[in-house]
C-alpha cells in the first residue's frame, strides 16, 4: 500500500506517448565530453593526455581534494583533447574529450 499525506503535489505523469512502447537503447555519441569538475568540490586532475587510448571504466581524472571525485570513461576510444568547455553551471571548466571508437572495450579487470 502506497502511503501518502494530505495535500502534496500530484503533477500529471504525461506518459501517453511512451507508455505502450518498448524500451530502446540510445546509441553512444561519437564524441564524449567528461568534465573534470563534477560538483562543488575540487575538480579532478586529468590522468590522461591528448592522443591516449582509453577503455570503458578507466580512470581519466583523479580526485584532488577532500571533496573530490575520480572521473571514469564511459566509452573506449582516443583522447581528442583536454580543454575548457562550457559547463551547465555557466562557466568554462576543464574537460576531457574522447572520440568514441564504438568498440565498448572495458579497462582490464573491469569486464
Amino acid at each position: 500500500m502506497l502511503k501518502s499525506f494530505r495535500g502534496g503535489i500530484h503533477p500529471p505523469e504525461r506518459k501517453d506517448l511512451a507508455k505502450d512502447r518498448p524500451i530502446e537503447r540510445f546509441p553512444a555519441s561519437a564524441e564524449v565530453v567528461l568534465y573534470l569538475s563534477q560538483h562543488i568540490g575540487a575538480a579532478a586532475a586529468a590522468a590522461v593526455a591528448k592522443g591516449n587510448i582509453v577503455r570503458k571504466g578507466q580512470v581519466v581524472g583523479t580526485a584532488q581534494g577532500f571533496v573530490s571525485a575520480a572521473v571514469h570513461s564511459p566509452v573506449s576510444g582516443k583522447v581528442k583533447a583536454i580543454e575548457p568547455r562550457p559547463h551547465p553551471l555557466g562557466q568554462k571548466v576543464p574537460a576531457i574529450i574522447i572520440e568514441n571508437d564504438g568498440q565498448d572495450e572495458w579497462a582490464e579487470g573491469l569486464n
